[in-house]
């Protein structure tokens, strides 16, 4: 391909500025921390970042400390909160930088408030408390008497209580609507005890699509959505619109005979005379080693499966002789093209995966390239080239 890139991916970030847009109208108002954490699910952190403030976002959701760096670093301004507890290591970084950071227990908020006032700089927090999720945070019995004691520190600001829902993309089921009032009850008993805190959030994509009551919260944090996305076929929403797209060429052409074993472990057979395609993309690039046998690409106008393996480097597409494909012919392996609709949900499905592990997974070997030119979801991502 040209360039050297021999694998592209296009990402339109009117998309995700469209899906960020319905997830705030969805929301009656509330403020939005958008999830841009593994380089925005594999989209580009800092310039899906530096879209999002244009559309007026309000605080950016990452996993770690050199995420938020990276933000930063490249004049992304809007506030960002760590949202997985961070090492003691990083304490002193975060507290300068002012970025705020995810706290769970008494040990912790002591330890920051003695580093902040060494620094004599007030440390932004957040204290997560674990309603059913089962991973970071403080029991809901904790935490009222742990906001308490932030709220008594001078060098911590309790700036955020927040919890997470783990079942969320089952739509509104009881166990999240469960989560719901023990959250809610813990912020009252909070109140109750003059505890100040600004930001209260909880909804994901998957809470926010099946409209979970968002009391008492008032900010809440898309992740999957913004990128086009819902987190199960349960909350299929057609108002989404996918922002990536994958595409490749076609390196090589041959004619081959009927039975003709292709790739490793000869697990595909030609079913009839025809030729083989050979694309320049694999696992190395991303692209799922499940889609082996069961993956679909869009060649020149044709609907093609993946044949055999794939490889490290490569992939291969058998064709029938009535199909007409050469080298250099563009093939989209994740996008949308006249008859063919083939995304990460797509692929998730195929491979027993989700869309979040499909999107994360193309490496930085394939590079992207930005957009913002409008679209249907019947029409291409990206323009083609």
């Amino acid at each position: 391909m040209e360039n050297g890139h021999r694998v592209k991916a296009h990402v339109n970030l009117e998309a995700i500025a469209s899906n960020f847009r319905y997830a705030r109208s969805l929301t009656s108002g509330r403020r939005i921390m958008a999830v841009v954490k593994a380089n925005a699910y594999g989209h580009g952190a800092v310039q899906v970042a530096r879209r999002l403030e244009k559309e007026g976002v309000d605080m950016f959701g990452v996993a770690t400390l050199g995420e938020a760096i990276s933000l930063r670093d490249r004049g992304v301004t809007t506030p960002v909160l760590i949202l997985t507890p961070p090492t003691p290591e990083e304490y002193r970084d975060i507290i300068s930088r002012g970025f705020s950071l995810m706290v769970y227990d008494l040990d912790n908020v002591n330890e920051i408030n003695m580093i902040a006032k060494c620094m004599g700089q007030v440390a932004r927090v957040h204290l997560k408390v674990d309603t059913g999720m089962g991973r970071f945070g403080c029991t809901p019995e904790e935490a009222p008497s742990i906001a308490r004691h932030i709220h008594q520190m001078e060098w911590v600001d309790l700036e955020g209580v927040a919890t997470h829902f783990p079942r969320s993309d089952e739509g509104p089921v009881g166990f999240t609507l469960h989560q719901v009032k023990v959250f809610r009850q813990v912020i009252s008993e909070m109140v109750e005890l003059g505890v100040g805190f600004r930001l209260v959030h909880a909804a994901n994509s998957g809470a926010i699509l099946s409209r979970v009551s968002q009391s008492p919260c008032n900010m809440v944090r898309p992740g999957l959505m913004l990128y086009g996305y819902a987190p199960s076929r349960v909350l299929f929403d057609p108002n989404l619109r996918p922002a990536m797209e994958v595409v490749t060429r076609v390196i090589q052409v041959k004619r081959i005979k009927k039975g003709t074993p292709v790739g490793y472990g000869h697990t595909f057979h030609a079913p009839e005379d025809g030729y083989l395609a050979v694309l320049p993309i694999g696992y190395a690039d991303g692209y799922p080693r499940a889609l082996s046998n069961r993956g679909y690409v869009w060649i020149a106008g044709h609907v093609l499966k993946i044949s055999g393996r794939v490889c490290m480097d490569s992939s291969m597409v058998f064709a029938p002789e009535d199909v007409p494909i050469k080298p250099g012919d563009e093939a989209v392996v994740m996008g949308v093209r006249d008859g063919f609709r083939y995304l990460a949900d797509d692929m998730a499905e195929a491979t027993g995966s989700i869309p979040y592990e499909v999107t994360c997974s193309f490496t930085s070997r394939v590079p992207r390239f930005f957009t913002e030119r409008p679209h249907s979801p019947k029409q291409p991502l990206s323009e083609t080239e």
